[in-house]
Protein backbone atom coordinates (compact mmCIF):
# COMPACT_ATOMS: atom_id res chain seq x y z
CA UNK A 1 0.00 0.00 0.00
CA UNK A 2 1.45 3.45 -0.61
CA UNK A 3 3.98 2.70 -3.37
CA UNK A 4 3.14 3.29 -7.10
CA UNK A 5 5.93 2.48 -9.59
CA UNK A 6 5.64 4.79 -12.78
CA UNK A 7 7.87 4.56 -16.13
CA UNK A 8 10.79 7.05 -16.01
CA UNK A 9 10.61 9.86 -18.79
CA UNK A 10 12.48 11.30 -21.21
CA UNK A 11 15.83 9.40 -23.38
CA UNK A 12 17.60 8.40 -20.16
CA UNK A 13 14.49 5.94 -19.28
CA UNK A 14 15.30 4.20 -22.33
CA UNK A 15 19.29 3.90 -22.54
CA UNK A 16 20.34 1.70 -20.13
CA UNK A 17 18.40 -0.59 -17.64
CA UNK A 18 20.83 -0.35 -15.12
CA UNK A 19 23.46 2.79 -14.12
CA UNK A 20 26.37 1.09 -11.81
CA UNK A 21 29.03 0.35 -14.24
CA UNK A 22 30.26 -2.89 -14.30
CA UNK A 23 25.97 -3.62 -15.08
CA UNK A 24 25.42 -0.79 -17.22
CA UNK A 25 27.13 -1.71 -20.34
CA UNK A 26 25.48 -5.05 -20.95
CA UNK A 27 22.31 -3.74 -20.04
CA UNK A 28 21.97 -1.50 -22.68
CA UNK A 29 18.38 -0.67 -24.30
CA UNK A 30 18.96 2.53 -26.96
CA UNK A 31 21.46 3.92 -25.15
CA UNK A 32 24.25 3.29 -28.18
CA UNK A 33 21.97 4.20 -30.62
CA UNK A 34 21.10 7.38 -28.71
CA UNK A 35 24.62 8.42 -28.83
CA UNK A 36 24.62 7.44 -32.65
CA UNK A 37 21.90 9.59 -33.39
CA UNK A 38 23.37 12.63 -31.29
CA UNK A 39 26.71 12.17 -32.72
CA UNK A 40 25.11 12.53 -36.30
CA UNK A 41 23.06 15.97 -35.47
CA UNK A 42 20.30 14.84 -33.63
CA UNK A 43 19.23 17.32 -30.23
CA UNK A 44 16.56 17.42 -27.92
CA UNK A 45 14.61 19.72 -29.85
CA UNK A 46 13.73 16.62 -32.30
CA UNK A 47 14.53 13.58 -30.63
CA UNK A 48 12.93 12.93 -28.08
CA UNK A 49 11.46 9.40 -26.55
CA UNK A 50 8.21 8.41 -25.15
CA UNK A 51 8.55 5.18 -22.94
CA UNK A 52 5.40 3.30 -21.78
CA UNK A 53 4.54 0.67 -19.16
CA UNK A 54 5.53 -2.53 -20.38
CA UNK A 55 3.35 -4.14 -17.35
CA UNK A 56 -0.37 -2.82 -18.85
CA UNK A 57 -2.60 -4.13 -21.64
CA UNK A 58 -2.75 -1.75 -24.01
CA UNK A 59 -6.43 0.34 -23.20
CA UNK A 60 -4.73 0.21 -19.66
CA UNK A 61 -2.12 2.26 -21.09
CA UNK A 62 -4.46 5.15 -22.40
CA UNK A 63 -7.12 4.53 -19.05
CA UNK A 64 -5.07 4.92 -16.56
CA UNK A 65 -1.68 7.28 -17.72
CA UNK A 66 -3.74 8.70 -20.97
CA UNK A 67 -0.32 7.33 -22.96
CA UNK A 68 -1.99 7.53 -26.19
CA UNK A 69 -3.51 10.99 -25.97
CA UNK A 70 0.42 12.29 -24.36
CA UNK A 71 2.02 10.57 -27.29
CA UNK A 72 -0.48 12.38 -29.83
CA UNK A 73 -0.04 15.88 -28.42
CA UNK A 74 3.41 15.24 -28.37
CA UNK A 75 4.10 14.52 -32.20
CA UNK A 76 1.69 17.37 -32.56
CA UNK A 77 4.54 19.38 -30.60
CA UNK A 78 6.89 18.07 -32.33
CA UNK A 79 6.13 18.62 -35.73
CA UNK A 80 5.21 22.35 -34.43
CA UNK A 81 8.62 23.24 -33.48
CA UNK A 82 10.32 21.43 -35.97
CA UNK A 83 8.29 22.53 -38.78
CA UNK A 84 8.40 18.78 -40.52
CA UNK A 85 6.37 15.68 -39.83
CA UNK A 86 8.01 13.11 -37.69
CA UNK A 87 9.49 9.83 -38.10
CA UNK A 88 7.78 7.92 -35.52
CA UNK A 89 10.53 4.49 -34.92
CA UNK A 90 9.54 1.64 -32.46
CA UNK A 91 11.65 -1.76 -31.43
CA UNK A 92 10.12 -5.05 -30.69
CA UNK A 93 7.10 -4.28 -28.47
CA UNK A 94 6.97 -1.04 -28.88
CA UNK A 95 5.87 -1.57 -32.48
CA UNK A 96 2.65 -3.05 -30.71
CA UNK A 97 2.08 -0.11 -29.17
CA UNK A 98 2.39 1.91 -32.43
CA UNK A 99 -0.26 -0.25 -34.08
CA UNK A 100 -2.19 0.56 -31.08
CA UNK A 101 -2.07 3.87 -31.44
CA UNK A 102 -2.95 4.40 -35.11
CA UNK A 103 -6.41 2.92 -33.82
CA UNK A 104 -6.77 5.48 -31.27
CA UNK A 105 -5.79 8.10 -33.07
CA UNK A 106 -8.27 7.20 -36.01
CA UNK A 107 -10.96 6.54 -33.16
CA UNK A 108 -10.45 10.08 -31.68
CA UNK A 109 -10.24 11.79 -35.14
CA UNK A 110 -13.51 9.38 -36.20
CA UNK A 111 -15.43 10.98 -33.19
CA UNK A 112 -14.15 14.63 -33.67
CA UNK A 113 -15.69 14.22 -37.00
CA UNK A 114 -18.93 12.56 -35.99
CA UNK A 115 -19.56 15.56 -33.49
CA UNK A 116 -18.95 18.21 -36.41
CA UNK A 117 -21.06 16.41 -38.48
CA UNK A 118 -23.93 15.64 -35.83
CA UNK A 119 -23.68 12.04 -35.99
CA UNK A 120 -24.53 9.56 -32.82
CA UNK A 121 -20.68 9.78 -31.73
CA UNK A 122 -21.90 8.39 -27.82
CA UNK A 123 -24.28 5.43 -29.84
CA UNK A 124 -27.57 7.00 -27.23
CA UNK A 125 -29.81 5.52 -30.65
CA UNK A 126 -28.48 2.42 -29.50
CA UNK A 127 -29.94 2.74 -25.88
CA UNK A 128 -28.80 0.82 -22.44
CA UNK A 129 -26.66 1.75 -20.36
CA UNK A 130 -22.33 3.42 -20.68
CA UNK A 131 -21.29 0.06 -20.81
CA UNK A 132 -23.72 -0.84 -23.95
CA UNK A 133 -23.53 2.53 -25.30
CA UNK A 134 -19.71 2.12 -25.51
CA UNK A 135 -19.60 -0.98 -27.15
CA UNK A 136 -21.90 -0.23 -29.62
CA UNK A 137 -19.88 2.71 -30.31
CA UNK A 138 -16.61 0.61 -30.51
CA UNK A 139 -18.27 -1.64 -32.65
CA UNK A 140 -19.58 1.33 -35.51
CA UNK A 141 -15.97 2.09 -35.36
CA UNK A 142 -14.88 -0.95 -36.32
CA UNK A 143 -17.43 -1.16 -38.81
CA UNK A 144 -16.31 2.02 -40.53
CA UNK A 145 -12.78 0.84 -40.34
CA UNK A 146 -13.48 -1.98 -41.69
CA UNK A 147 -15.72 -0.41 -44.80
CA UNK A 148 -12.56 1.89 -44.83
CA UNK A 149 -10.13 -0.68 -45.74
CA UNK A 150 -11.52 -3.66 -47.40
CA UNK A 151 -9.67 -3.68 -50.74
CA UNK A 152 -12.53 -5.04 -52.34
CA UNK A 153 -14.51 -2.16 -51.37
CA UNK A 154 -15.34 1.25 -53.32
CA UNK A 155 -13.02 3.91 -51.78
CA UNK A 156 -15.90 6.08 -51.08
CA UNK A 157 -15.11 6.63 -47.37
CA UNK A 158 -12.41 7.57 -46.06
CA UNK A 159 -11.25 7.98 -42.07
CA UNK A 160 -10.93 11.46 -40.89
CA UNK A 161 -7.49 10.07 -39.15
CA UNK A 162 -5.42 9.71 -42.28
CA UNK A 163 -5.63 13.69 -42.64
CA UNK A 164 -3.67 13.54 -38.88
CA UNK A 165 -1.23 11.24 -40.21
CA UNK A 166 -0.36 12.86 -43.23
CA UNK A 167 0.21 16.31 -41.50
CA UNK A 168 2.24 14.99 -38.18
CA UNK A 169 3.80 11.48 -39.54
CA UNK A 170 6.17 11.37 -42.30
CA UNK A 171 7.22 7.41 -41.83
CA UNK A 172 6.94 4.61 -39.37
CA UNK A 173 10.09 2.96 -38.83
CA UNK A 174 9.94 -0.87 -37.60
CA UNK A 175 12.63 -2.36 -35.77
CA UNK A 176 12.33 -6.04 -35.37
CA UNK A 177 8.67 -5.60 -35.14
CA UNK A 178 6.76 -8.52 -33.93
CA UNK A 179 3.82 -7.89 -36.34
CA UNK A 180 2.28 -11.51 -36.04
CA UNK A 181 3.23 -12.11 -32.47
CA UNK A 182 6.38 -14.37 -31.64
CA UNK A 183 5.91 -18.50 -30.42
CA UNK A 184 8.48 -16.98 -28.07
CA UNK A 185 5.73 -15.37 -25.81
CA UNK A 186 4.10 -19.14 -25.77
CA UNK A 187 7.54 -20.71 -24.13
CA UNK A 188 7.94 -18.02 -21.66
CA UNK A 189 4.11 -18.80 -20.22
CA UNK A 190 5.45 -22.19 -19.82
CA UNK A 191 8.51 -22.76 -18.72
CA UNK A 192 9.99 -18.93 -18.18
CA UNK A 193 12.73 -17.15 -20.81
CA UNK A 194 15.20 -14.67 -19.49
CA UNK A 195 15.36 -12.41 -22.35
CA UNK A 196 19.20 -12.20 -22.60
CA UNK A 197 18.72 -10.66 -19.10
CA UNK A 198 20.48 -13.39 -16.86
CA UNK A 199 22.28 -10.48 -15.34
CA UNK A 200 19.61 -9.64 -13.70
CA UNK A 201 16.77 -12.58 -13.95
CA UNK A 202 16.40 -16.16 -13.62
CA UNK A 203 14.14 -18.35 -15.99
CA UNK A 204 11.97 -19.21 -13.12
CA UNK A 205 11.54 -15.59 -11.99
CA UNK A 206 10.64 -14.95 -15.68
CA UNK A 207 8.27 -18.14 -15.78
CA UNK A 208 6.47 -16.41 -12.31
CA UNK A 209 6.46 -12.74 -14.07
CA UNK A 210 4.77 -14.15 -17.72
CA UNK A 211 1.95 -15.98 -16.25
CA UNK A 212 0.57 -13.02 -14.44
CA UNK A 213 1.76 -10.53 -16.87
CA UNK A 214 -1.09 -8.52 -18.61
CA UNK A 215 0.99 -7.65 -21.24
CA UNK A 216 2.84 -10.18 -22.64
CA UNK A 217 -0.23 -11.83 -24.39
CA UNK A 218 0.22 -8.66 -26.82
CA UNK A 219 3.03 -10.44 -28.11
CA UNK A 220 0.98 -14.05 -28.72
CA UNK A 221 0.88 -14.98 -32.22
CA UNK A 222 -1.89 -14.61 -34.71
CA UNK A 223 -2.45 -15.16 -38.21
CA UNK A 224 -0.83 -18.77 -37.40
CA UNK A 225 -1.27 -20.19 -40.79
CA UNK A 226 1.57 -17.97 -41.80
CA UNK A 227 3.91 -19.49 -39.37
CA UNK A 228 6.39 -22.40 -40.58
CA UNK A 229 4.72 -25.19 -38.34
CA UNK A 230 1.62 -26.14 -36.01
CA UNK A 231 3.29 -23.84 -32.62
CA UNK A 232 2.02 -25.82 -30.19
CA UNK A 233 1.99 -30.16 -30.56
CA UNK A 234 1.18 -31.89 -27.33
CA UNK A 235 3.00 -35.37 -26.61
CA UNK A 236 0.55 -38.70 -26.36
CA UNK A 237 1.12 -39.57 -23.31
CA UNK A 238 1.08 -43.41 -23.95
CA UNK A 239 3.70 -42.82 -27.10
CA UNK A 240 6.82 -40.55 -27.31
CA UNK A 241 6.43 -40.38 -31.35
CA UNK A 242 2.90 -39.50 -31.64
CA UNK A 243 2.37 -35.82 -31.10
CA UNK A 244 -1.47 -33.38 -31.90
CA UNK A 245 -1.57 -30.20 -32.70
CA UNK A 246 -3.49 -28.02 -29.87
CA UNK A 247 -4.29 -24.36 -31.12
CA UNK A 248 -1.97 -22.13 -28.20
CA UNK A 249 -4.93 -21.03 -27.01
CA UNK A 250 -6.01 -24.15 -25.99
CA UNK A 251 -2.46 -24.94 -24.46
CA UNK A 252 -2.57 -21.99 -22.72
CA UNK A 253 -5.48 -22.21 -21.16
CA UNK A 254 -4.72 -25.85 -19.93
CA UNK A 255 -1.42 -24.99 -18.08
CA UNK A 256 -1.64 -20.91 -17.13
CA UNK A 257 -5.39 -19.74 -17.17
CA UNK A 258 -4.57 -16.65 -15.72
CA UNK A 259 -2.82 -15.87 -19.02
CA UNK A 260 -5.96 -17.01 -21.02
CA UNK A 261 -8.09 -14.81 -19.07
CA UNK A 262 -5.57 -11.97 -19.55
CA UNK A 263 -5.67 -12.49 -22.97
CA UNK A 264 -9.27 -12.69 -23.12
CA UNK A 265 -10.31 -9.79 -21.57
CA UNK A 266 -7.49 -7.18 -22.67
CA UNK A 267 -7.47 -8.82 -26.44
CA UNK A 268 -10.14 -10.55 -28.16
CA UNK A 269 -12.53 -8.11 -26.22
CA UNK A 270 -10.92 -4.99 -27.53
CA UNK A 271 -11.84 -3.56 -30.96
CA UNK A 272 -8.88 -2.07 -31.34
CA UNK A 273 -7.24 -5.48 -31.10
CA UNK A 274 -8.75 -8.87 -31.99
CA UNK A 275 -12.06 -7.95 -31.61
CA UNK A 276 -14.06 -7.86 -35.21
CA UNK A 277 -17.75 -6.31 -35.70
CA UNK A 278 -18.40 -9.28 -38.74
CA UNK A 279 -17.03 -13.11 -38.87
CA UNK A 280 -15.24 -11.61 -42.60
CA UNK A 281 -12.98 -8.69 -40.70
CA UNK A 282 -9.64 -8.58 -40.11
CA UNK A 283 -8.50 -7.34 -36.72
CA UNK A 284 -7.63 -3.67 -36.70
CA UNK A 285 -4.52 -4.25 -35.37
CA UNK A 286 -3.08 -6.35 -38.73
CA UNK A 287 -4.25 -3.30 -41.22
CA UNK A 288 -1.97 -1.04 -42.50
CA UNK A 289 -1.31 2.03 -41.11
CA UNK A 290 -2.81 5.17 -42.74
CA UNK A 291 0.96 6.69 -43.49
CA UNK A 292 2.58 6.96 -46.67
CA UNK A 293 5.91 5.56 -45.78
CA UNK A 294 6.62 2.12 -43.55
CA UNK A 295 10.11 1.25 -42.93
CA UNK A 296 11.42 -1.89 -42.10
CA UNK A 297 14.84 -2.40 -41.05
CA UNK A 298 15.35 -6.25 -39.19
CA UNK A 299 18.00 -8.32 -38.21
CA UNK A 300 17.44 -12.10 -40.03
CA UNK A 301 18.97 -15.32 -40.66
CA UNK A 302 19.32 -16.22 -36.95
CA UNK A 303 18.14 -19.56 -35.63
CA UNK A 304 14.84 -18.31 -34.55
CA UNK A 305 11.69 -20.42 -31.92
CA UNK A 306 8.50 -21.20 -34.10
CA UNK A 307 6.71 -24.28 -32.37
CA UNK A 308 7.40 -26.79 -29.80
CA UNK A 309 6.77 -30.24 -28.72
CA UNK A 310 5.29 -29.86 -25.34
CA UNK A 311 4.95 -32.99 -22.64
CA UNK A 312 2.29 -32.43 -19.77
CA UNK A 313 3.06 -33.94 -15.91
CA UNK A 314 0.77 -33.56 -12.70
CA UNK A 315 1.92 -32.07 -9.70
CA UNK A 316 -0.07 -31.81 -7.43
CA UNK A 317 -3.25 -32.15 -9.10
CA UNK A 318 -1.67 -29.56 -11.53
CA UNK A 319 -1.03 -29.88 -15.08
CA UNK A 320 2.47 -28.41 -15.50
CA UNK A 321 4.13 -27.90 -19.57
CA UNK A 322 7.44 -29.09 -20.41
CA UNK A 323 8.91 -29.12 -23.79
CA UNK A 324 10.04 -32.53 -24.67
CA UNK A 325 13.42 -33.18 -25.55
CA UNK A 326 12.19 -36.72 -27.00
CA UNK A 327 11.20 -35.10 -30.27
CA UNK A 328 14.76 -34.01 -31.30
CA UNK A 329 15.20 -36.83 -32.85
CA UNK A 330 12.87 -35.32 -35.70
CA UNK A 331 15.17 -33.00 -36.29
CA UNK A 332 15.75 -32.01 -39.67
CA UNK A 333 13.99 -34.67 -41.18
CA UNK A 334 10.52 -34.50 -42.91
CA UNK A 335 8.09 -36.11 -41.24
CA UNK A 336 4.68 -35.77 -42.42
CA UNK A 337 2.29 -34.51 -39.54
CA UNK A 338 5.77 -34.27 -37.21
CA UNK A 339 8.13 -31.64 -38.69
CA UNK A 340 6.43 -31.67 -42.28
CA UNK A 341 9.24 -28.75 -43.03
CA UNK A 342 11.96 -30.43 -41.64
CA UNK A 343 12.96 -27.73 -38.70
CA UNK A 344 15.96 -28.00 -36.66
CA UNK A 345 14.35 -29.42 -33.59
CA UNK A 346 16.61 -28.93 -29.79
CA UNK A 347 15.30 -29.56 -26.32
CA UNK A 348 11.56 -30.08 -27.67
CA UNK A 349 11.74 -26.56 -29.52
CA UNK A 350 11.65 -26.32 -33.37
CA UNK A 351 13.76 -23.68 -35.07
CA UNK A 352 14.05 -21.76 -38.30
CA UNK A 353 16.92 -21.60 -39.63
CA UNK A 354 18.24 -19.30 -43.07
CA UNK A 355 17.87 -22.88 -44.86
CA UNK A 356 13.94 -22.46 -44.36
CA UNK A 357 11.89 -22.02 -47.00
CA UNK A 358 9.63 -18.55 -46.85
CA UNK A 359 6.94 -18.62 -49.09
CA UNK A 360 5.93 -14.32 -48.50
CA UNK A 361 9.39 -13.89 -50.17
CA UNK A 362 9.84 -17.09 -51.79
CA UNK A 363 13.27 -17.33 -50.55
CA UNK A 364 15.13 -19.42 -47.44
CA UNK A 365 15.51 -17.12 -44.34
CA UNK A 366 14.83 -17.07 -40.81
CA UNK A 367 13.98 -14.68 -38.30
CA UNK A 368 16.26 -12.10 -35.71
CA UNK A 369 16.13 -15.18 -33.37
CA UNK A 370 13.31 -14.01 -30.81
CA UNK A 371 10.51 -12.48 -33.97
CA UNK A 372 9.65 -15.26 -36.92
CA UNK A 373 10.78 -14.04 -40.00
CA UNK A 374 6.91 -14.14 -41.14
CA UNK A 375 6.09 -11.77 -38.41
CA UNK A 376 9.17 -9.71 -39.35
CA UNK A 377 8.05 -9.22 -42.64
CA UNK A 378 3.97 -8.89 -42.47
CA UNK A 379 3.95 -5.05 -43.58
CA UNK A 380 5.73 -6.22 -46.95
CA UNK A 381 1.68 -7.51 -47.06
CA UNK A 382 0.58 -3.44 -46.92
CA UNK A 383 2.35 -2.42 -49.97
CA UNK A 384 0.11 -0.77 -52.14
CA UNK A 385 -0.01 2.38 -54.33
CA UNK A 386 -0.55 4.84 -51.41
CA UNK A 387 1.93 2.95 -49.01
CA UNK A 388 5.41 3.03 -49.89
CA UNK A 389 7.24 0.08 -47.67
CA UNK A 390 11.07 -0.40 -47.85
CA UNK A 391 12.98 -3.13 -46.08
CA UNK A 392 16.26 -3.29 -45.25
CA UNK A 393 17.60 -6.76 -44.13
CA UNK A 394 21.13 -6.55 -41.74
CA UNK A 395 22.18 -10.36 -42.10
CA UNK A 396 23.08 -11.94 -38.31
CA UNK A 397 21.70 -9.31 -36.25
CA UNK A 398 19.79 -10.29 -33.10
CA UNK A 399 16.83 -8.64 -31.99
CA UNK A 400 17.61 -6.75 -29.25
CA UNK A 401 21.92 -6.39 -29.97
CA UNK A 402 20.47 -4.86 -33.85
CA UNK A 403 20.02 -1.47 -31.31
CA UNK A 404 24.05 -1.35 -30.78
CA UNK A 405 24.72 -3.22 -34.22
CA UNK A 406 27.12 -0.84 -36.63
CA UNK A 407 25.20 -2.40 -39.93
CA UNK A 408 21.80 -1.59 -38.71
CA UNK A 409 23.45 2.19 -37.15
CA UNK A 410 24.29 2.65 -41.27
CA UNK A 411 21.12 1.45 -42.15
CA UNK A 412 18.82 4.10 -40.19
CA UNK A 413 21.53 6.52 -41.16
CA UNK A 414 20.13 5.61 -44.68
CA UNK A 415 16.75 5.70 -43.77
CA UNK A 416 16.87 9.02 -42.13
CA UNK A 417 19.45 11.13 -44.23
CA UNK A 418 18.64 9.79 -47.72
CA UNK A 419 15.97 11.42 -49.92
CA UNK A 420 15.80 8.59 -52.32
CA UNK A 421 14.74 5.81 -50.50
CA UNK A 422 10.88 6.87 -51.65
CA UNK A 423 11.96 5.89 -54.83
CA UNK A 424 13.38 2.76 -53.96
CA UNK A 425 11.23 -0.97 -54.59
Amino acid sequence: PGIKVRPLEGLSAIDYLATSPLAKAPSYVFGPMIKMLTEIGYEPTNLAAMPYDWRLPPCKLEERDRYFSSLMSRIEYMREVNGVPVVLMAHSMGNRVFQYFVQFVLEIEYERWCRKNGKDVEGKKEGGDGDAQRYARKRRFALEVERATDPKAKREFELPGKAWFDKYVHAYLAMGAPFLGSAKAIRTVFVGDSMGLEVFLTKDETRYMARRSASLPWLFPMHEIAYPDEIIRLSDKESETKYSPIHFTEAVERFCPVSREHYKTFYEEDFNYLKVPTVTAIPKILNAPPVRRVWLLNGINRETEVSYFVKQTETKGKLKPNLDPSADKFSGKKVCNLNPRGLLIENGTAFETSTTFQPSVKRNKSGDGTVPYCSLNYAENWRNENLHVYKIEVDGAEHREMLSHDACFKALIELLCEQEVDNRP
